[in-house]
């Protein structure tokens, strides 16, 4: 069986090195952002949607390209018998600036010959999780 791969061993590739992160933080509409909700009786109890803490803190990761290439040291190939949903055949790489052996294992659409194929792969994935978080928490 030949299995065809998009890259080789001691190819040089980009990656998706590390995600950066945009923190949200909204002020809880029930307290006002006090924390406290205030009794008829001139007293407060802690407000039982942001539990006292004023507000709720949202997280969006984003991809950022790496700004150097790494070479590839492992390429390895999951072929199943037969494909399921949970079960999908699969090319993966491991980079000796991640780690071979026990670093961190690349997916093949993750990597890219050129710094602006990254680039534009994470602008497009940042632009479409910026909506779904716009969507969701408003920005």
């Amino acid at each position: 069986m030949v299995i065809e791969t998009k890259f080789g061993n001691e190819d040089s590739v980009y990656y998706l090195n590390s995600k950066s992160e945009l923190k949200l933080i909204t002020v809880c509409e029930k307290c006002g952002g006090s924390g406290e909700l205030e009794l008829l009786n001139g007293g407060s109890v802690q407000c039982n949607r942001c539990h006292g803490r004023g507000g709720e803190s949202r997280v969006l990761w984003l991809n950022e390209p790496s700004k150097n290439t790494s070479k590839i040291g492992r390429v390895g190939a999951l072929i199943y018998g037969k494909e399921s949903k949970n079960r999908k055949n699969k090319i993966e790489y491991m980079l000796y600036a991640t780690g071979i052996g026990t670093g961190r294992v690349h997916n093949e659409s993750l990597l890219f010959k050129e710094l602006k194929e990254c680039e534009e792969y994470c602008n497009i994935e940042n632009a479409k999780s910026l909506i779904v978080f716009d969507r969701e928490y408003g920005l």
